[in-house]
């Protein structure tokens, strides 16, 4: 791609945009890849290019994209925006923040810039200067709603419900039927000394909704109806959101199963693995946190990253993001693919992304709980990682992911009760067959043993990760850091008894699912 700079007609582009704004995205491509057999040193292209294969979720197509047209055009600011916000979105936080930064210096009025550089720095742990970016982007255009729910998300995470709260009824204000934000509200609002969002959201239901704006009215409703003790209500709103999430998605459990097989399968072989040695790449210690999700794995992390020698990386995407396409039905799981092309990449990406995350400490937790898939090459790759999986009671687990919104398509399984139970079933089984391996190296925890007894299973628990006592552990709720998973409320206050029970409130309608429950 030697030459001078030959953008295409702008008559043509605005084409092109026209097709991705009315989502028709083929064609746009298709008409794309034609223009680009003449124009191909056109940086607007080239940017569009990657723009629409970003939206066909072909990330790293789309900064390959990016890429080219600023060889071309180092200061085109499209192309360095979109390529810091793809960074981002494959888990690329610090480069894509480095090229955020470079492009405020072309527009540093940008607001959306701003607004993309303050999800780089959430996504780095980093709530002080991810405030301050979006309070930046908010001070360049006021009322921005994507701003302020983005603050008041942040707000939420760290547990300032009052002011993540403002935030929300800001938008409420200014857009009535935002019905993201009446969900985000939701979960921050004392509906015992607060109704009027009640009112609010019995209003928006008389109303004809989209299936989209349904689901999230009905999920706020179920919240604001559980606090108030209206367990029919609540439970009726929250089975029709559900349902309407499921369709939404077009979910079949059966591919979640296939993978789990597949793992099973490929390990089952019992061929020996020739990875590359691993020894020394990387001194951290890893502490891997895996169990079904809402099991507790987030109430461990905080406990283990609140010592001195330990920092806490919440849930890292690296391993499910390589390694669940290749496990996945359209997979081909070959011990050779993998060794050779992926997981040396994999393990390189893994460390450059932990290294930034755990400052000075000796110790980061990876909290992701679907790592449990994955224990065989975490041995591999980890030698000196511990592996601490928490078990809880099985209709406290089931209940408490159904009756939370997942955003992402990996929880997909929770908005059908039978499909959470046979998930579950999945993970026991795959359990076993690690263990059947492993037995030795996988410590769990049982988590109502953990709340009957926190100071005992806590000390068992540093022992087993080579920690020294420290009463920090035990006050882990006192510290202020940023918990972006749905249990942010439960490890923001002391560890409490009786939360495995809250199920037992809709047992009239949880009775069927129960009963099965108890063969696990």
């Amino acid at each position: 791609m030697n030459g001078p700079v030959k953008d295409a007609p702008v008559k043509e582009l605005e084409k092109i945009i026209r097709f991705v704004n009315a989502q028709n995205l083929h064609t746009a491509l298709k008409t794309a890849k034609t223009l680009f057999s003449t124009y191909s040193r056109s940086p607007n292209l080239l940017n569009i290019l990657g723009a629409i294969h970003f939206r066909l979720r072909e990330k790293h197509t789309a900064i390959f994209y990016y890429e080219k047209a600023l060889q071309i055009m180092p200061n085109h600011f499209e192309s360095l925006y979109n390529l810091g916000v793809a960074l981002n979105s494959i888990g690329n936080y610090e480069e894509g923040r480095m090229v955020l930064i470079q492009s405020l210096k072309i527009k540093p009025r940008s607001y959306m810039t701003y607004e993309a550089l303050g999800l780089c720095y959430k996504n780095l742990n980093n709530s002080t200067k991810a405030i301050e970016c979006f309070q930046k982007a908010l001070s360049i255009k006021p009322n921005q709603i994507s701003t302020l729910n983005h603050l008041g998300i942040i707000f939420s995470h760290l547990g300032q419900s009052r002011k993540a709260l403002q935030y929300f009824r800001k938008i409420i204000d200014f857009k009535p039927d935002s019905h993201r934000a009446h969900r985000h509200m939701s979960l921050v609002t004392d509906y015992k000394t607060d109704k009027r969002h009640i009112f609010e959201l019995e209003a928006i239901l008389e109303k004809n909704l989209s299936p989209l704006a349904e689901i999230d009215i009905r999920y706020a409703y179920f919240k604001a109806m559980s606090t108030m003790r209206n367990f029919d209500a609540a439970f009726k709103n929250l089975k029709r959101a559900k349902a309407l999430r499921k369709l939404e998605l077009q979910y079949d459990i059966r591919r979640d199963l296939k993978v789990f097989d597949r793992v099973k399968s490929f390990y089952s072989q019992k061929q020996k693995l020739k990875i590359f040695n691993t020894k020394n790449k990387c001194s951290l210690k890893n502490i891997f946190v895996i169990g079904m999700p809402r099991s507790g794995t987030t109430l461990i992390e905080q406990i283990l990253a609140s010592h001195s020698e330990v920092a806490g990386g919440g849930e890292v995407p690296f391993l499910g993001a390589k390694l669940y396409p290749i496990f996945s039905p359209d997979g081909e799981a070959k011990p050779q693919h993998i060794i050779n092309s992926t997981l040396e990449t994999l393990f390189e990406d893994y460390c450059k992304f932990v290294s930034r995350l755990r400052s000075d400490s000796t110790f980061f937790v990876d909290k992701m709980p679907s790592n449990f898939l994955w224990v065989g090459l975490i041995r591999e790759f980890f030698p000196n990682a511990k592996i601490v999986n928490i078990q809880r009671e099985p209709m406290a687990v089931i209940w408490s992911n159904y009756k939370h919104f997942f955003s992402s398509k990996e929880l997909s399984f929770t908005n059908d009760l039978k499909d959470i139970l046979s998930y579950y079933r999945a993970y026991v089984d795959l359990m076993k067959f690690w263990n059947s391996y492993n037995e030795s190296e996988i410590y769990t925890v049982n988590y109502e043993q953990l709340t009957e007894q926190p100071k005992e299973e806590i000390s068992k628990l540093l022992k087993y990760c080579k920690l020294e006592w420290e009463d920090s552990c035990v006050d882990f709720y006192k510290k202020d850091s940023l918990v972006k998973t749905a249990s942010r409320d439960q490890v923001k206050q002391p560890i409490y008894r009786g939360s495995s029970s809250e199920w037992k409130k809709y047992h009239e309608y949880l009775a069927p699912i129960a009963r099965k429950a108890k063969s696990l």
